[in-house]
């Protein structure tokens, strides 16, 4: 059998279209593209009808990710509105500073976004604050959080990474033992950094969501059911 990937549009009436993926694996999998597109892969043994009856059954699940992106579209920094930064809401404020543009600061309430006059619009608003929540969760993760929550699940990872992802909040490339972080996870409490940080150091010592796996989870980290559902909302 072909061991590329072949991906193709299956079309479901006039409500869905999404681009399905046959490849090399055992379970279908489905995501939301960072443009709306309903993205499905799929073991290539398994047929359209298994595929379509699959998407039927997650419909609920397809309209609450595109309402959860519409909301998130909605909620881009911009001078004057709102950011949560671990779990508080602050107010973003451009400081125009003449031709060369600094790194956003807390200031009580406010989170200060210093542009350098010819920049000081939008975009440039919302790289300046997701470059902030990176450089936050770079700053949790060296300031205690890896070493806490290593010494606690018994695994070391080699390479730790952050930035921006619009599927998953952490994920572990177990064979070169590097886990990259969601710097997102900024805009949460602190517990779900650690619980995201657990979960990818866990799959350390197990790759797959199995059971073995929820029972270290519920070993290393006990109420990660509770800062999931906090994640999901």
């Amino acid at each position: 059998m072909d061991s590329k990937a072949k991906t193709f549009i299956l079309h479901m009436g006039t409500i869905l279209t999404i681009e399905v993926t046959r490849k090399r694996m055992k379970t279908i999998r489905m995501r939301l593209a960072p443009d709306g597109t309903v993205k499905v892969s799929a073991p290539y043994w398994v047929s359209d009808a298994q595929i379509e009856s699959f998407i039927a059954t997650h419909l609920a699940w397809i309209e609450n990710a595109r309402g959860k992106a519409a909301a998130s579209q909605r909620a881009v920094p911009r001078d004057g509105g709102q950011i949560m930064v671990w779990g508080v809401s602050h107010q973003i404020r451009v400081e125009r500073v003449g031709k060369r543009s600094k790194p956003a600061y807390l200031d009580g309430v406010e989170l200060v976004v210093p542009l350098a006059e010819a920049k000081a619009d939008d975009e440039n608003v919302e790289k300046a604050c997701n470059a902030f929540l990176a450089a936050e969760v770079r700053r949790a993760l060296d300031g205690g959080v890896v070493e806490a929550m290593e010494a606690r699940c018994g695994a070391h990872a080699q390479a730790w990474r952050v930035r921006s992802m619009t599927s998953r909040w952490g994920s572990c490339q177990v064979q070169k033992r590097t886990i990259t972080i969601n710097s997102q996870l900024a805009r949460f409490p602190r517990r779900c950094l650690e619980y995201v940080v657990c979960h990818e150091l866990c799959h350390l010592h197990e790759p797959s969501h199995n059971a073995r796996f929820h029972a270290l989870m519920d070993r290393f980290y006990p109420s990660w059911k509770e800062v999931r559902k906090e994640l999901r909302g």
